[in-house]
């Protein structure tokens, strides 16, 4: 029979175990938010760009 220390050390352990695999997540998810910003920046850039590209053809024709 388990007693709730033999159930409290298991859940600890399991949650030693999480905290390793969220740390490697976290990491994962802040690459991807840098990258998402990056990529949004780029867009809005190019986006506008083209954006003056059309209004000055427009102009000249």
């Amino acid at each position: 029979m388990a007693t709730n220390l033999d159930k409290f050390l298991t859940i600890e352990k399991m949650m030693q175990e999480a905290e390793e695999h969220m740390e490697v997540y976290l990491s994962a998810l802040e690459k991807r938010y840098e990258y998402m910003n990056d990529y949004r920046r780029e867009y809005s850039n190019l986006s506008h760009t083209l954006g003056r590209i059309v209004q000055s053809d427009k102009k000249r024709f």
